[in-house]
């Protein structure tokens, strides 16, 4: 066995530790680090919320909060359901309240099928058009339904029992209130107090007849002096500014009649030959204006105990409705034809049956009328006069005729046809007007 190789000799001096051993050393004798506590975790931030930057109109509006008094009562809310017609009274004429603004407008609505609430309504034509008729058929209407009229009469014209024979309660105090006010400035000062209490219709026969105290304090010598040119034009000028303001916060509707006068003023150069009473500030400040024109006249077979025989007579005429102006929808120009029957008023039942004819509710064979009710009836007649008789006597099929037009036409159901509650009103509201009742009493 070979011997084992011989080690190398040591040599003398201080022994040189390993590096590794030594490397290990320092490990144990060095004191173990404490761990560092976990930081926690910060909060998440919120995503800061950008401030809307105010536009001109916000900064104007919160100054005026602060400075000026009670300024968002001058604000009107433009927040409404667009999808309804506008505040308004039925005329009493389905004809009618569809040329006004039974038309659906683009969502799909009647915008105003009727004289618009808290509004000017401008109502002119010749003589024997259907004026005062057409707005005592809307009186009559609008009582019934619990509404509040005053007539201020300042042509002294009215016939009240022609008044009733139209279907106005002529006696009923609470609802109905005949003005025949002696001078213009007194039948303003009702007019401005009527219309500051909130009464549903003001109408006004006519706009031309008011005569200024002025003139009526003429002496004998100054007779037939017309006085200053334009000075009733100067007043309706002046008052229809201020009732604009009154009636769009009481949703009085005001219609101003007038009938149309030569104009002499154009001296030769063109222009209208005839001109409305009441001179531009009605044509300026109203927002619905209507023109009537008599185009026809009804006759009829009727008996006369003069020549003791039958004879035609006229017992109706024709009327055409045209609008010139209209801010309650987009009925401007438009024009339609309606009946008037002397002594009744507006024939609505001819009306309602023409369209239903039109429409092919109403069905004609020869001389024979008929209309099927929803509950399987067939109404009918012989003649047209007959079956306009039927309507009359049957209130179920007028009801349901009416019915069936009305929903063809699009026009506005019956139900919405009620009258707007009028605010309560204090004796503060009549503070403006005192300046009408002082000239008044003069």
């Amino acid at each position: 066995m070979a011997d084992a190789p011989e080690e190398f000799p040591k040599k003398d001096g201080p022994e040189i530790p390993e590096e590794k051993d030594d490397a290990a050393a320092k490990k144990k004798a060095a004191p173990k680090k404490k761990a560092a506590p976990k930081k926690k975790a910060a909060p998440k931030k919120k995503a800061a919320v950008k401030k809307k930057k105010a536009t001109a109109l916000t900064r104007g509006r919160d100054f005026l909060r602060k400075n000026l008094k009670d300024a968002d009562d001058d604000v009107v809310a433009t927040d409404g359901d667009l999808k309804q017609s506008r505040p308004h009274i039925p005329s009493g004429s389905i004809i009618i309240d569809y040329t006004i603004g039974g038309i659906p407008n683009q969502f799909g609505v009647p915008p105003c099928p009727g004289y618009p609430r808290g509004r000017l309504v401008n109502v002119y034509g010749q003589e024997s058009a259907g004026k005062t008729t057409m707005m005592l058929m809307a009186a009559a209407r609008l009582i019934k339904e619990g509404g509040t009229v005053v007539y201020v009469d300042w042509e002294h014209s009215i016939d009240l029992a022609y008044s009733a024979s139209l279907g106005v309660d002529v006696e009923d105090e609470d609802h109905f209130a005949l003005v025949q006010a002696r001078s213009m400035e007194r039948g303003l000062a009702y007019i401005m107090t009527m219309a500051r209490a909130g009464v549903d219709l003001i109408v006004i026969d006519s706009v031309g007849a008011g005569v200024p105290q002025s003139i009526l304090d003429q002496k004998a010598e100054d007779e037939g002096n017309m006085g200053r040119i334009g000075l009733a034009a100067g007043i309706w000028s002046n008052s229809l500014r201020k009732l604009k303001g009154i009636i769009s916060r009481t949703g009085t509707c005001v219609v101003g009649i007038a009938q149309l006068r030569k104009n002499i003023n154009t001296s030769g150069y063109g222009g209208e030959d005839e001109l409305p009473q009441g001179g531009l500030a009605w044509r300026f400040y109203s927002e619905l204006r209507i023109r009537l024109k008599r185009i026809g006249t009804e006759k009829n077979v009727r008996y006369d105990a003069v020549t003791h025989k039958k004879d035609k007579v006229a017992t109706g005429m024709k009327v055409k409705i045209k609008i010139d102006k209209s801010k309650v929808s987009a009925s401007q120009g438009k024009e339609s034809v309606f009946y008037v029957t002397f002594g009744e008023g507006i024939d609505d039942f001819r009306a309602v049956m023409e369209i239903g004819l039109s429409h092919r509710l109403v069905k004609r064979s020869g001389a024979v009328y008929s209309f099927a009710m929803p509950n399987g009836e067939i109404a009918k007649s012989t003649g047209k006069d007959a079956f306009k008789a039927l309507l009359h006597q049957q209130p179920e099929v007028w009801a349901a005729l009416h019915q069936a037009v009305t929903a063809k036409l699009n026009a506005i159901p019956e139900a919405a046809h009620t009258v707007t509650l009028v605010p309560e009103v204090h004796e503060d509201d009549f503070g403006d007007i005192e300046d009408f009742i002082t000239t008044a009493n003069e």
